[in-house]
């Protein structure tokens, strides 16, 4: 069973993100709480949306979930980072994406698909 919000398409429960459409009308895309998982190609040659914030409960974000996107701001508000899988996950996106991780966050800085990009510490 599937579950929908704003067009976003979610597993039963809004546990993972399935696929946000190409046209999704807002360039700010606030993660769901229930959401624990961005599933791959979830925002595939998504243009509009050009900031995403990620909530403390987010846990798995797959490979190439932000494939081909204009993406210029991700937020992460939780303390730990989720676990990656695959290290193009931004792949074909703007290589100018500025993530913002909690001042108090631990180990951002070694995940891989992250390298490359600047992580901002924040209040």
């Amino acid at each position: 069973y599937f579950d929908s919000d704003d067009g976003v398409l979610y597993s039963e429960g809004f546990i993972e993100l399935i696929y946000c459409p190409s046209k999704y009308a807002n360039s700010e895309f606030d993660v769901l709480d229930e959401t624990t998982v961005i599933r791959s190609y979830a925002f595939y040659n998504n243009y509009s949306i050009t900031t995403i914030t990620f909530h403390q409960y987010i846990q798995v974000i797959s490979a190439y979930a932000f494939e081909n996107m204009n993406l210029h701001t991700i937020t992460f508000e939780g303390l730990k980072p989720p676990f990656v899988t695959g290290s193009k996950v931004f792949d074909d996106s703007n290589s100018d994406i500025k993530i913002y991780i909690h001042k108090d966050a631990i180990n951002f800085e070694q995940i891989g698909a992250f390298y490359g990009y600047e992580i901002i510490r924040a209040e």
